[in-house]
Formats: structure tokens, C-alpha cells, sequence
């Protein structure tokens, strides 16, 4: 059985302070780790690519006072129809 105080990965070197491996053994993991979970994550983003669909198309808001009151807030009464937030008239054309 190795001694407390040496690394319980490779039994070469002292361990980090509260931990079980030492520094060397540390770093190769987490570089090991952190290049599995990229290639995972971007084998994640290719998969899922191909199954998203595009969002529909969404009418933009009108930028412009309503004529009848002067109210400048829009409500999108159906996609596609805006009308004021105030008096219900659609935007002038």
C-alpha cells in the first residue's frame, strides 16, 4: 500500500493538499476531461443542427404615431395585424 502522502494514480509524487493525485496526474485529467467534453458538446451542436427548423417569419411592429389618437404602442391583434394599443385603428398605410 502507498504511502499517504503519494499520489494514489501514479504512486510517483506527493499529493496536492486534501486531494488524492498529485499535480501532474490533476492537470492530464482535467485536460483529458475537458477535450472529451468539448468533442462531446460539439457532436451535441451537430446532431441538433439538423433537426432545428427555422423560426416563421414575424411581422415587424409599425414605427410610426397612430393617426386617430397620436399613440405610439402597437398591438399585434393576429400575426400579422397590428392595431393601436389605444383605439383599436390599424396603422395608416
Amino acid at each position: 500500500m502507498p504511502s499517504p502522502t503519494v499520489c494514489t494514480k501514479c504512486g510517483a509524487h506527493p499529493r496536492v493538499p486534501k486531494q488524492r493525485w498529485c499535480r501532474p496526474c490533476l492537470t492530464a485529467y482535467k485536460l483529458a476531461r475537458y477535450w472529451r467534453l468539448r468533442a462531446a458538446a460539439t457532436q451535441t451542436d451537430a446532431a441538433t443542427a439538423q433537426v432545428v427548423t427555422p423560426a416563421p417569419l414575424v411581422a415587424e411592429r409599425p414605427l410610426c404615431l397612430c393617426y386617430r389618437c397620436g399613440y405610439g404602442r402597437w398591438h399585434e391583434r393576429t400575426i400579422g395585424d397590428w392595431v393601436c394599443a389605444l383605439c383599436g385603428v390599424p396603422p395608416a398605410t
